[in-house]
């Protein structure tokens, strides 16, 4: 079963991500990793055996509920493990994720908007893992994804995003999925050219002209509905929000957010 890894905190935001997680497993023959960790906070270096057991005994209880919760949710059809650790919230959920190799890490984004999830440690940190970590603005439910945007510059669509095309090909036949690819230029009219590989999704293209890749894109949605937003982080930005625009459209139009590092 593919293996589906869901960072919990115990806030609303992170309980949406489990459903959605729930949800996406039972589609795609998942099985799901809780995972929450145990961080001893910094300001009492002499914390006592029987204060870190009740940091411990919390946390076994809280992802325990929701294991329940998902499992009737799901009426029992897929697999839910629980994984309490401590350490430093990076550490251990990359730990597991190199154990598991996952299909994909759910994080949920606090809010309508994903400035919290993405503003720092330790969920903004998850964002750098090697595997695709997949933000889920709070309160959005799970349904298939029918129009998937794949924003990307002219030099990812020459390189056929080798590394990331077998999933993107899953998820459109699994989803039957449109996919809309989206690049954002500052000025130029250059014809964008596919890789073969990419050709084959039979994407339409769209080319937003803006001197900001997040703007521009938030534009794009702003005009263009979508179920998944596909991004690249090493090699762009898009999901920080800098502008009050940004911010807006995030708060109107909540987007899952899919990030796939390319090697």
């Amino acid at each position: 079963m593919k293996p589906i890894v869901v960072p919990v905190n115990f806030s609303g935001c992170a309980a949406c991500a489990a459903h959605y997680a729930a949800e996406l497993a039972l589609l795609t023959d998942g099985e799901i990793h809780l995972i929450h960790v145990v961080t001893p906070p910094f300001t009492t270096p002499e914390m006592t055996q029987y204060a870190y057991d009740m940091m411990v005994d919390s946390a076994n209880t809280f992802i325990k509920a929701i294991q329940i919760d998902l499992i009737r949710r799901t009426h029992n059809k897929i697999p839910i493990h629980t994984h309490v650790e401590t350490g430093t919230v990076y550490g251990q959920v990359e730990t597991l994720c190199n154990r598991l190799c996952p299909y994909a890490v759910i994080l949920g984004a606090s809010g309508p908007s994903f400035e919290k999830a993405i503003g720092g440690s330790p969920v903004g940190s998850l964002l750098h893992l090697p595997f695709p970590v997949l933000v889920v603005p709070e309160q959005v439910p799970f349904h298939r994804f029918q129009d998937i945007v794949l924003a990307c510059d002219t030099g990812d669509l020459t390189s056929g995003l080798p590394h990331s095309l077998p999933l993107l090909k899953e998820w459109q036949k699994r989803f039957d999925a449109h996919i809309h690819i989206v690049t954002i230029e500052n000025g130029g009219t250059a014809p964008v050219e596919l890789n073969k590989a990419l050709q084959a999704l039979h994407p339409e293209l769209h080319l937003v002209h803006h001197t900001r890749v997040e703007e521009g894109l938030f534009e794009y949605l702003g005009n263009h509905p979508a179920d998944l937003v596909i991004v690249f982080p090493k090699k762009h930005r898009f999901i920080e929000f800098h502008s009050s625009q940004s911010r807006k459209l995030a708060r109107h139009s909540p987007v899952p957010i899919l990030s796939l590092h390319e090697a």
